[in-house]
């Protein structure tokens, strides 16, 4: 395998050859926020109206909105759901719905660090806006969020659907014996 990662494609979209905004997020990823939301109660028309954007721009699967597009999301999620916490409910929802998607197939991947570091790598086909780095130290495994010079308040709600969606996908692989250490945050 290209590198040692088994999703070539993806080291190579994300390596350089092909530009992706900075700032912004896929339509694709901002579908599934509103999918996981209208699961759990909230309004389709409402959540498309408080973010700006219509039906087909988020059904485009190459579509990229402005990062803000998923904070505004959220942040109408949690007003019009009335639970601050809705966004780690969202994240522990918000997974792949069908085989075409990469981040479906990474959970083919032998192991549980392969399929973390796969959805690692290609984290900026789904947002440019903060970064999540991968540790191994042999006893444990370290997801580190870096923000990118982003102020941590206006990436909170996102940064706790992604944290919530690294802790589905390990239960999902490893089961209920995957065990979050500690969470730590300046």
């Amino acid at each position: 395998m290209e590198g040692g990662h088994h999703f070539a494609v993806v080291k190579r979209l994300v390596g350089g050859e092909i530009l992706i905004p900075p700032d912004t997020v896929s339509a694709n990823m901002v579908g599934r926020v509103i999918s996981a939301a209208v699961a759990r109660g909230a309004s389709r028309p409402i959540l498309l109206e408080a973010i700006g954007i219509s039906e087909s721009t988020i059904r485009n699967q190459l579509a990229r909105v402005p990062g803000q597009t998923l904070n505004r999301l959220l942040t109408a999620i949690e007003a019009h759901l009335g639970n601050p916490a809705v966004t780690l409910e969202i994240g522990r929802d918000s997974r792949p719905s069908c085989f075409s998607d990469l981040g479906f197939a990474t959970r083919l991947l032998p192991t549980l660090f392969d399929v973390i570091r796969e959805n690692v790598l290609m984290q900026e086909l789904r947002q440019s806006m903060y970064r999540v780095a991968l540790t191994d130290t042999g006893a444990e495994v370290i997801l580190s969020w870096n923000l990118m010079g982003h102020p941590a308040e206006s990436l909170s709600a996102a940064v706790d659907f992604s944290i919530a969606t690294y802790s589905r996908l390990a239960k999902e692989i490893y089961g209920d014996a995957t065990q979050i250490r500690k969470i730590t945050a300046q």
